[in-house]
């Protein structure tokens, strides 16, 4: 059933930011999650001003609920899309898929370091929806002389990504390869990646260090197994 917003406290942008957090909120109880931010504000979602697109910096965590509620929303029959909106959903989608990949709920801790080629084959092609996906929307905006369409470094760094994974597919001498999200950020992001819980239990002052000293000891278990 669709399930649509209803502004409850007008139609303004900081009301209709308060009914969508609601509805974001009964989207995480719905699929059993719990998000760690508390409200959707111009402020907390980097929107200075309508001139430009929201620059956000939530928790690794919280931006895939976003995400997935976002698809939820925008995949309804009675929402209609403009060709941005299109190729935005598109390009959602492909990211979503790719990242459950990585972090599957069978696999939440990424404790499955290694790929098969064939499971690597499927990474690469759903990144590869979100990185032409989000190209087109740059574009589309750009020739509609709409604000400025960012093209952030994390998408030069997801390019990066896909590369590498294409170059290990093609490699005849590859039989597994390494799953990306072991090499997530170690503590800028949370519940992401096996050397961010290393890092949990470091002092800020060795982190680096420690994290790679912890790092060496996994590796060594890992192989020896």
């Amino acid at each position: 059933m669709d399930r649509q917003f209803v502004y409850k406290e007008g139609t303004s942008i900081p009301a209709r930011l308060a009914s969508a957090y609601i509805y974001f909120r009964q989207h995480c109880k719905r699929i059993g999650e719990y998000p760690m931010v508390k409200h959707f504000t111009r402020e907390n979602l980097g929107w200075t001003s309508l001139k430009s697109f929201p620059e956000c910096s939530f928790k690794g965590s919280d931006t895939r609920l976003i995400l997935s509620f976002l698809l939820d929303y925008m995949g309804q029959e009675s929402i209609s899309l403009d060709a941005v909106g299109t190729e935005a959903f598109i390009a959602a989608k492909g990211i979503d898929d790719f990242l459950r990949l990585v972090f599957s709920k069978d696999n939440k801790k990424c404790k499955k370091s290694l790929w098969s080629k064939d499971e690597a084959i499927s990474a690469v092609s759903m990144l590869e929806v979100y990185l032409h996906g989000f190209y087109k929307c740059a574009v589309q905006c750009h020739a509609s002389k709409l604000c400025f369409f960012n093209i952030t470094p994390k998408f030069h760094y997801l390019c990066h990504v896909g590369m590498e994974l294409f170059q290990q597919i093609n490699s005849a001498e590859t039989q597994w390869i390494l799953n990306p999200g072991v090499f997530a950020t170690q503590m800028a992001e949370d519940a992401t990646g096996r050397s961010c819980r290393m890092a949990r239990t470091t002092h800020v002052s060795t982190s680096s260090l420690r994290v790679a000293q912890k790092w060496l000891i996994a590796c060594k278990l890992f192989w020896d197994r």
